[in-house]
Order: structure tokens, then C-alpha cells, then sequence
């Protein structure tokens, strides 16, 4: 049996990403091994939703996956 690849999954803290985490984890094809999300630096909040860091940070710690965040600039 070959390993499984590992993946991050690009994690917007809304329903699609979640349905995503769920179907990965069910097919089992690929080893999901943390979430990846872009962070408005100055705002800290999700750029794709607005959504609170702090609220991205507790959906990451709820499903057991280490969080990867990249800071995105301010825009100009």
C-alpha cells in the first residue's frame, strides 16, 4: 500500500472548505496535514471572508490540524 499524499488544504473558514475537509478525509486518498488561509495583516481577518482570525484560529484546533497563515499586506 503506497503512502498517501500530504496536503494542505486552502481553508476560507466557510461552509466550502469544511465540505472539502469532510470529503478529503472520508476518500482518504490524500493525508490532510494542516490549513492553509491568508490573513489581512492590519485587520486580522481571513481575506476571503472577513472572518476574525481568532475564529479561524479556534475551527483549526477544532478539527486537529496545524494552521499555515500568510500575512497579506494592507491594500493600498
Amino acid at each position: 500500500m503506497q503512502p498517501r499524499p500530504k496536503t494542505l488544504l486552502a481553508w476560507s473558514t466557510g461552509k466550502d472548505s469544511a465540505w472539502t475537509l469532510y470529503v478529503l478525509t472520508e476518500r482518504k486518498q490524500v493525508d490532510v496535514v494542516g490549513l492553509l488561509t491568508t490573513v489581512n495583516s492590519r485587520y486580522q481577518r481571513v481575506a476571503m471572508h472577513g472572518v476574525r482570525a481568532e475564529l479561524l484560529r479556534v475551527q483549526a484546533a477544532a478539527v486537529g490540524l496545524p494552521l499555515v497563515e500568510v500575512a497579506l499586506p494592507d491594500a493600498l
